[in-house]
């Protein structure tokens, strides 16, 4: 007996081991016989047809009388008697444990700036964001993204570095939320070339060196502090308490010998040094340009110089010494031609000055680019949508006089984009060229603008023509999704490829799955919105409302509204069809029944409320 092996089963009585029901009259429902070799099952042969069938759909337009929509509905039918056919009781099951991400609606612009770049020019470039946890690079003229996956935690901070050789790739550096190392990867390939902790807590901003290839790195934490770090052995040079007050941003000298950098922010500007692994700090005095402290929000670096935006409206240039402000020039053209008042108080020994001409907006965003050899490019975005364009080439020549940096041409993101931008403050502005077959002064750029309603709009800019129209990809609009806090409902087209979404930003949101983009404007709520459903036939959507964003009373809660579905392509969002509210407390579910007779909705209050309604064929 010792000597004997153990043999596999085999097809007689002991496999009932494995398939007990064999014999039985009826098999259980969840097992489908196998198709004979080289066929595809009836249940997955219906279903293909089924996504074939929407993928005609994508860049339709037809009416719903259309044949094509149609078919949908007996096609859906099919689908449904080969599931109950085959025994197949969960279609939307994938047959193995591999998706594959596709696509990502979202960009962080809300509480970010400076975290947009392009890479190459032309056809060829690709823009460079992040979103959550994934670092992203898109392309613009295909649609297509590209996923560096290796955070653990939300990214809050990029840095990009392009080497002087075209040999060299670029890589970017990301920083995340919470604890967590920043990682330093290949743009081209998304490879990981390095891990480095540096012990922060949540780094929010990253710059990385100008004048040694990009070795160094320096990050600034939200626990005020900042570090220093050799990417490629992967060490620390030197962690340093950092300023008390809040810190907006930072840049690193582009000039010069060894390594320093400017940050900004609350009521302060601070030069950086390192000597070794020594890091020190001095405050860059403000004074006499200004009286008064006020917010610095964006820095850049232009050579051995720096650039600093204020709330105020102005670009303040620090010294190479780091020590002053010297000189100043507004951001916008209209402070230009403001004039000094002097108006004395009852008592007469306080003056205070004021300027005609209506109020600038704060400098949200900076960035210098040298696009054209020997033509330093700076590109400056507002709290009110603007953004400038600057030749700065010689502004180390400038004394400060009239005649300042000069203003190469402006526009106004909300007049190219209209009512489609929600929240039109610049978080971000960077500059390619157009085309490789442009040159010199009358070459045409690409900027992208990303703002703080989380758009990234492309922009075509022709400076010899003083132009600037929407880019030709994808009209312009690159990305579009929601902003602020979460995201709460989402519901699916009952027979197009479509879905929209609801949640704290308090607007409607409609997506094409082939389109990869919104497909109608955003539908403002007034309210935070916490569940959406499509009625059976898609023609409206029901949209439930409350909850709260941290402490305060709840708005809204029980509201219930039922909107019209808008047509793809059109230039008007949901209109709103009906609104209740019956509950007090935040709508958590909401359903249409089979016929679209009856809509029920679940609120926090533990109750359920059902409706009777009546919708037209017509509506959408």
């Amino acid at each position: 007996e010792d000597g004997d092996d153990f043999e596999a089963p085999g097809g007689g009585d002991e496999f009932t081991a494995v398939k007990p029901w064999l014999g039985a009259i009826v098999a259980p429902t969840a097992w489908a016989n196998p198709v004979a070799g080289g066929k595809v099952h009836p249940f997955f042969a219906a279903l293909s047809e089924l996504s074939n069938q929407h993928g005609s759909l994508a860049g339709r337009t037809a009416a719903w009388e259309d044949d094509t929509f149609k078919n949908l509905q007996s096609l859906q039918d099919n689908v449904l008697q080969k599931m109950y056919e085959s025994g197949v009781t969960d279609a939307t099951a994938p047959s193995s444990d591999d998706l594959e991400l596709e696509w990502v609606h979202g960009y962080r612009g809300f509480d970010c700036r400076n975290n947009v770049f392009y890479v190459g020019s032309g056809d060829q470039r690709r823009v460079v964001y992040y979103c959550a946890a994934l670092g992203v690079v898109l392309d613009p003229a295909k649609r297509l993204q590209k996923y560096f996956k290796g955070h653990t935690d939300d990214i809050v901070s990029m840095a990009i570095f392009t080497p002087a050789s075209s040999s060299v790739t670029t890589i970017a550096a990301t920083g995340q939320q919470g604890p967590g190392s920043v990682l330093v990867w290949e743009v081209g390939t998304l490879k990981t070339l390095a891990t480095v902790s540096t012990g922060q807590k949540s780094v929010s901003m990253l710059c990385f060196s100008q004048t040694d290839g990009g070795r160094l790195l320096v990050s600034v934490g939200d626990d005020k502090t900042v570090a220093v770090c050799d990417w490629k052995s992967q060490t620390v040079l030197c962690n340093t308490k950092g300023e008390p007050a809040a810190t907006h941003h930072m840049s690193v000298r582009s000039g010069g010998v060894g390594l320093c950098f400017v940050s900004c922010g609350d009521k302060h500007i601070r030069f950086w040094s390192l000597s070794g692994r020594n890091l020190t700090a001095s405050k860059v005095s403000t004074s006499p340009l200004l009286k008064a402290p006020i917010q610095f929000l964006c820095c850049v670096a232009v050579g051995t110089l720096h650039l600093v935006g204020a709330d105020d409206g102005f670009i303040y240039m620090v010294d190479a010494d780091g020590k002053a402000l010297k000189y100043k020039f507004a951001h916008s053209p209209a402070a230009t031609t403001t004039a000094a008042a002097v108006k004395v108080d009852k008592k007469g020994d306080k003056v205070k000055e004021t300027t005609s001409g209506s109020p600038q907006p704060s400098v949200t965003a900076l960035t210098c680019q040298e696009l054209l050899p020997h033509e330093q490019l700076l590109l400056s975005g507002g709290k009110d949508g603007s953004v400038s364009l600057f030749n700065v080439s010689n502004l180390s020549e400038w004394d400060g006089g009239k005649e300042g940096p000069k203003r190469l041409m402006s526009f106004m993101v909300g007049e190219l984009f209209d009512s489609v931008v929600l929240a039109k403050q610049v978080q971000s502005v960077y500059a390619c060229i157009a085309s490789s077959a442009s040159s010199g002064a009358s070459a045409e750029l690409l900027v992208c603008v990303g703002t703080r309603g989380c758009d990234l709009l492309e922009v075509k800019v022709n400076v010899k023509n003083q132009s600037a129209v929407p880019g030709d990809a994808s009209e312009g609009v690159l990305m579009r999704a929601h902003c602020n806090d979460e995201l709460w409902g989402l519901a699916t087209h009952p027979s197009r490829p479509e879905y929209c979404t609801v949640g704290d930003d308090k607007t409607l949101r409609f997506f094409g799955i082939h389109e990869r983009c919104m497909i109608a404007p955003a539908e403002p709520l007034g309210l935070l919105a916490r569940s959406v459903a499509y009625c059976s036939s898609g023609t409206c959507v029901a949209v439930g409302f409350g909850g709260r964003v941290g402490r305060g009373k709840e708005a809204g809660g029980g509201v219930l509204r039922v909107y019209a579905t808008p047509r793809k392509g059109s230039k008007e969002g949901a209109k709103k069809l009906c609104e209740r509210q019956d509950s007090k407390q935040c709508i958590s579910d909401v359903k249409f029944s089979g016929d679209d007779k009856t809509l029920v909705a679940g609120s926090h209050d533990c109750k359920i409320y059902i409706y009777n309604v009546a919708i037209s064929s017509k509506e959408g």
